[in-house]
């Protein structure tokens, strides 16, 4: 006997959705004392934030976002917000990446209720924070770090997010870039894979990165460094060479031009004890 099977037309098997996948980089349940003072925080990264008590707050555009136990707050990555703190607080963050990377929410401050999935994982993983700080982070502790990440996206973002709209043909340029960040192309070379003269490639590029090809090369490799500094232990030479930069020196400069400060001052300021590249 033959079935036949009726199509579904809100079936899955229909229409298959674009894969997103998170990669946290770390998770921290703090009490900070008075050393969460910092100007342009902007990195290439997320974060989410919730505060356990008043006391901090953060400022973008000249709008101030108090930091409430009843609210939690996502932060796109290249956000150029201030912190600013009036009193000690505990403090929970997560800071994750995106896979497409070019995930996009517009920079800002995204503020919403505590709903209850998210409430709950973040109990869960104050506890575990606790738990197996500096030590190796379990199986469930990353799964429920993602988690939280995943439910931040829908919960906070929601319809807002978008994956990248770039015209097609930059859209093979960048893929070209950022798979070959240690051995950049000429720009000859990206216009011909973009099927553009060099004149009309530049100018489409900058319109619509608002860059020009060598400042978004370099803004890659960054970028890309920031990576390694918070979910690796490689070297600061290490993470110059494998970012195609020909020294410490000159990795070190570009680094500073784009973020304030040398990568070792990075590191140490955005390092985490649960940071889920100790994940065996």
């Amino acid at each position: 006997m033959v079935m036949s099977v009726k199509s579904c037309p809100d079936s899955w098997d229909i229409y298959s959705p674009p894969f997103v996948a998170v990669q946290v980089l770390s998770c921290n349940w703090v009490w900070i004392e008075w050393n969460w003072n910092f100007d342009n925080l902007a990195a290439p990264y997320w974060r989410f934030y919730w505060n356990g008590n008043r006391g901090a707050h953060m400022l973008l555009d000249g709008h101030r976002t108090d930091l409430i136990p009843s609210r939690c707050f996502l932060i796109p990555p290249h956000t150029p917000y201030t912190a600013r703190q009036e009193r000690p607080v505990w403090h929970f963050c997560l800071h994750f990446l995106t896979n497409p990377s070019r995930l996009y929410l517009a920079p800002g401050i995204y503020a919403s209720s505590l709903t209850e999935p998210i409430r709950r994982l973040i109990g869960d993983l104050r506890k575990r924070v606790r738990a197996e700080k500096g030590s190796v982070i379990s199986l469930k502790s990353a799964l429920l770090t993602q988690a939280l990440a995943q439910e931040a996206l829908c919960s906070i973002a929601g319809d807002r997010l978008t994956l990248d709209r770039h015209d097609e043909r930059i859209v093979r340029v960048l893929r070209l870039m950022e798979s070959s960040l240690s051995s950049p192309h000429s720009i000859a070379d990206l216009a011909r894979s973009s099927g553009m003269c060099v004149n009309v490639f530049m100018r489409v590029f900058k319109e619509v990165t608002g860059h020009t090809p060598q400042n978004y090369f370099i803004g890659l490799r960054i970028d890309r460094a920031v990576r390694l500094l918070l979910s690796s232990r490689l070297s600061i030479e290490e993470i110059a060479d494998e970012c195609g930069f020909c020294d410490r020196y000159h990795f070190t400069h570009a680094f500073a031009r784009l973020h304030g400060m040398g990568p070792a001052k990075f590191r140490r300021r955005h390092a985490h004890p649960m940071t889920v590249a100790q994940l065996e």
